[in-house]
């Protein structure tokens, strides 16, 4: 008896392992931090629609196929650029001969770029 009770035993233990492992590796929601999201894209399938948020559970079989999958992952937060662009008006040599030397034709533009998505645009960018 004790050896069909150790037998039972041993198969629950290997099954837990497996269903274990097989929801590890298909809990995508945990790679992510605060203010992240990603998109699962997989060779079987393609881009899939819905995102993945932090703090959403979310558990995709195709990464139980080594190399099948992979998360793209985003950051929510606006990106800031600044350009300078700057130079001399064409033609202010032949300006500054006509009206006077003391004329400047410099200029000097900088511009500043708030880049920010909002969530409802996320797929269609994807």
């Amino acid at each position: 008896m004790k050896k069909k009770g150790a037998k039972i035993f041993f198969v629950f233990f290997i099954i837990l392992a497996f269903s274990s492992a097989v929801f590890y590796f298909g809990w995508t929601q945990f790679k992510l931090k605060p203010n992240q999201f990603g998109f699962v894209f997989s060779k079987t399938c393609g881009l899939n629609k819905n995102p993945v948020e932090y703090g959403n559970f979310s558990w995709n079989w195709e990464f139980l196929i080594p190399t099948n999958a992979t998360l793209n992952i985003f950051e929510l937060k606006p990106y800031f650029l600044q350009k300078t662009t700057a130079g001399t008006l064409p033609n202010s040599e032949i300006l500054k001969k006509v009206f006077s030397k003391d004329l400047e034709f410099d200029y000097e533009l900088v511009y500043d770029f708030k880049i920010d998505v909002l969530r409802e645009n996320i797929v269609n960018l994807m």
